[in-house]
């Protein structure tokens, strides 16, 4: 759902406006946290099935997450950074 604050649409709105080539692949990464090490494999292997490269960090502390690093040579498109978050 597109609201009209939603952070990756005006990334992806912005992207447009000022690359002179925004439809060309760069590299991106994706920082996603996850509760357990268990929930974070399981995002590798989802990620990893879409042509990510994954790398998963643990905690730095106590109540801090586990870290699901994703990269990928992508065009910045609105859709693709959406989809991510499901």
């Amino acid at each position: 759902m597109i609201t009209k604050n939603d952070p990756d649409k005006k990334t992806s709105e912005l992207w447009s406006l000022y690359d002179s080539q925004p439809e060309k692949a760069r590299p991106m990464s994706f920082w996603f946290y996850y509760p357990t090490e268990k929930r974070a494999k399981l995002a590798k292997g989802v990620l990893g099935k879409e042509g990510f490269d994954v790398d998963i960090l643990p905690p730095g502390g106590p109540r801090d997450n586990w870290l699901c690093l994703a990269y990928k040579s992508m065009v910045p498109e609105y859709l693709e950074f959406s989809d991510l978050k499901k």
